[in-house]
């Protein structure tokens, strides 16, 4: 388990998705074009600089790596079985006449 600091994790996962890309033998550059992400954002993520998740999963792919995203995100789990709401029923917001009620009930 690795304990630390945001940055110091952040430096050691960009030191393995370097040293990754390397034994891929594949560059930089070639890394940012195959994996859809800038130059900038490949050397961000590989310098341990803040970066997105996006630019992490998309690198993780071409470099073999998926399974690292898997261990966090397991592929079981989809966002199209959680369901947090039915996109079919209209959104009720709650109004202030239900808090006007609460207050006439406990002043009485």
């Amino acid at each position: 388990m690795i304990f630390g600091t945001r940055a110091e994790i952040l430096k050691i996962l960009g030191k393995n998705i370097r040293e990754a890309r390397l034994e891929e033998n594949i560059t930089q550059e070639e890394a940012a074009k195959r994996s859809g992400v800038s130059l900038k954002a490949l050397r961000n993520l590989e310098e341990g600089k803040n970066t997105s998740v996006l630019t992490l999963i998309s690198v993780c792919r071409i470099i073999n790596k998926i399974d690292w995203i898997q261990q966090i995100a397991p592929p079981e789990f989809t966002f199209e079985r959680l369901q947090l709401s039915d996109p079919t029923k209209k959104r009720i917001r709650a109004s202030s006449h239900k808090k006007n009620q609460h207050k006439n009930i406990t002043q009485k």
